[in-house]
């Protein structure tokens, strides 16, 4: 009867540790066929049933293929490639026949391991790839060298990764760096997020349901006050009726902005593919290769696809200066439409001339007529100014800001809406400001003759808990996070909030010493010695007292193991070179470079009667004297074996004439 394959378990686990990244991307009916098809090769190799008629195999195929480009809308996408490519990796241990077959399965692990790298390069995926490498290569050891143990397997695979570290260190120091993304190939789902060029209802609700990073910031002195922390991104001029949109009038700025009271700061901003940066109201300057624009947004000539870090200086106190030509579309509204907020602001301007006044005014009354703030507002009919205004009156800041803005204009005041990010949450263990989706905001700014452009906030007229706790404490308590709202789930949320922060600055260091290690640091580090302030000599010293280390640690590790666990190899070894002398006097003797295995083929083919006692101690030997799978007992098995091993007693037993 043939016996169970006991490698193909071992390739099935690689494979399902290999691909535990894609569950959290992948549609979950490719992620419950792998976990069938996976079984149901498990449960055939434990019962030594026949694998799948090729046909079958051959007709499962396109059927998850054509799958895989349906729940992908037909797009060719990275997405549906590492569903193609996860169909073809739940199939494959149904063909495993031979040794090659199950190489090529192992090689496939690899190949998915590596394709983590082309959606998420942050700590987690290296740690990941850590672990995934050293097991697979430990399954690949484990094939061509089935005696061995499990444990034995992973010990090997963990030391020749352990023992390729420093050289890994110094081709990671020394090698060419490839500029961007690994193999230029962005995050997709960061199209996702994030603005858009045109703010209509709905828009900015949604980002606030995204917890994702939007950027972190690193201030160069105190953090603000959160009052302060506006973030501009995009500033929209056009109001089409139903929605603002940015247009391309604003023209680069061209003087040098003047202003008091600077903070200086330093953005990490995530790739959102979009042209514009975040920066603090009212950034000075703008760094290298991005614009800033007159209307005080950067722009630069690239979409943002990797990790960008840069360095601002911006003004708390300025005055933006007189009104200029281009700027005259900030009075600019529909000849139609919303007659109703037009007479209000119309009315507003006859009582008074003074546009402070009218502002004043405008905020008195979202405050006394009963707008509240929510993130599930009543859709709006026809004009939708109006709608808000005088029916429905509930809202997020879009909202607000999209009627503040149009009664403003409605006025003769100019005026116009910022769209970026309010506020952020400091992370105790590196003291910076971490900005999500989830802080999206908008808000308006009117040209007023003191003061210039000038940022007029009437969201935090309806809920002022936005501007100094974040949008989930200024929601109604029912559209609140549900982390928030149980008391069980807020108190778990409190323990669990420090290790998510931690993570975090894990994460960013993880990002500076690595990812951001750029072709303009390694060619500094080349020309002037230094690298990230520290003298290269010092660091490769370090590099060379770290190595050493390594090495010796892994010396005393498994010196170690080999006396408390395996048995000592001499007395191992004395008892095949025993069994050996004893085979060399009936047949020919082992030649100085041939292995046991071989030699017990040899012996097989030769003695048949021989076979069974030789494979029983040949196995015995390698498995103690190679695998490190042994114990006391298969010593003394060995010893007794060998011992009653007598090849020429067997002969004459089975020959008797």
């Amino acid at each position: 009867m043939k016996m169970p394959d006991k490698d193909i378990p071992a390739i099935l686990a690689a494979l399902v540790i290999a691909v535990i990244p894609y569950w959290v991307r992948l549609p979950i009916w490719i992620t419950l066929w792998c976990l069938f098809f996976w079984g149901y090769a498990f449960q055939t190799t434990c019962r030594n049933r026949q694998m799948p008629k090729p046909w079958l195999r051959q007709t499962l195929i396109p059927l998850g293929l054509l799958g895989v480009l349906f729940s992908y809308d037909w797009a060719l996408a990275g997405d549906t490639f590492v569903g193609m490519l996860a169909i073809m990796v739940s199939l494959k241990p149904l063909e495993i026949r031979t040794y090659r077959d199950k190489m090529i399965t192992v090689f496939l692990s690899y190949a998915v391991i590596l394709t983590h790298l082309l959606f998420d390069n942050s700590f987690f995926t290296a740690l990941h790839m850590l672990v995934s490498v050293c097991i697979t290569t430990a399954v690949l050891i484990h094939i061509n060298h089935t005696i061995a143990g499990v444990s034995a397997n992973l010990k090997l695979s963990a030391r020749i990764m352990i023992q390729a570290f420093p050289l890994t260190i110094a081709l990671f120091i020394l090698f060419p760096r490839i500029q961007g993304h690994f193999w230029g190939v962005f995050n997709p789902a960061a199209e996702r997020t994030g603005f858009s060029e045109r703010l209509s209802p709905g828009d900015i609700s949604s980002l606030a349901q995204d917890n994702a990073i939007a950027f972190r910031v690193d201030f160069h002195g105190d953090i603000p006050a959160p009052d302060h922390l506006y973030w501009r991104g995009i500033v929209f001029w056009y109001f089409t009726g139903q929605s603002w949109e940015r247009g391309n009038r604003a023209p680069t700025r061209q003087a040098y902005f003047p202003g008091t009271e600077t903070v200086q700061y330093t953005i990490s901003l995530e790739p959102h593919h979009k042209r514009w940066w975040f920066a603090l109201d009212l950034p000075e300057f703008a760094p290298r290769q991005v614009r800033l624009l007159d209307d005080f947004t950067l722009t630069s000539w690239r979409r943002v696809t990797v990790r960008t870090v840069y360095t601002l200086r911006s003004h708390r106190t300025y005055h933006t200066g007189p009104l200029r030509y281009w700027e005259a579309a900030a009075l600019e509204l529909p000849p139609q439409g919303n007659p109703r907020a037009r007479a209000l602001a119309q009315d507003w301007r006859r009582q008074n001339r003074e546009p402070e006044a009218i502002v004043a005014n405008a905020l008195s009354f979202l405050k006394e007529n009963g707008f509240s703030y929510t993130l599930r507002p009543t859709p709006l009919e026809g004009d939708s100014i109006d709608d808000f205004l005088f029916r429905t009156r509930n809202g997020y800041c879009e909202h607000f800001a999209s009627a503040f803005a149009f009664l403003m204009r409605a006025a003769q005041i100019p005026a116009r809406i910022v769209g970026g990010y309010l506020g952020g949450e400091r992370n105790p263990f590196g003291n910076y400001l971490i900005v999500r989706q989830s802080d999206a905001h908008a808000w308006v700014e009117v040209w007023l003759p003191k003061t210039g452009w000038t940022r007029i906030d009437p969201t935090s007229v309806i809920a002022p808990a936005r501007v100094q706790q974040g949008s989930a404490a200024a929601l109604p308590p029912a559209e609140r996070p549900i982390y928030l709202s149980s008391q069980y789930l807020a108190a778990l949320y409190r323990y669990w909030k420090p290790v998510q922060f931690a993570w975090d600055r894990a994460n960013i260091g993880w990002n500076l010493l690595v990812i951001g290690y750029s072709r303009s640091q390694q060619r500094e580090l080349l020309t002037s010695g230094d690298l990230m302030g520290a003298p290269i000599k010092r660091i490769l010293i370090g590099l060379l007292i770290l190595s050493a280390a390594i090495a010796m640690g892994v010396w005393v590790f498994f010196r170690g193991l080999r006396k408390s666990g395996p048995l000592q190899t001499d007395r191992v070894q004395r008892a095949y070179e025993v069994f050996c002398q004893k085979l060399a006097r009936t047949i020919r003797p082992r030649r100085p470079a041939q292995g046991p295995i071989d030699y017990a083929r040899q012996v097989a083919g030769q003695r048949a009667d021989l076979a069974e006692r030789v494979a029983e101690i040949t196995g015995l030997y390698v498995r103690l004297r190679y695998g490190r799978g042994g114990n006391e007992r298969d010593e003394k098995r060995l010893q007794t074996l060998v011992k009653g091993f007598k090849p020429d007693k067997i002969y004459r037993t089975n020959h008797p004439n």
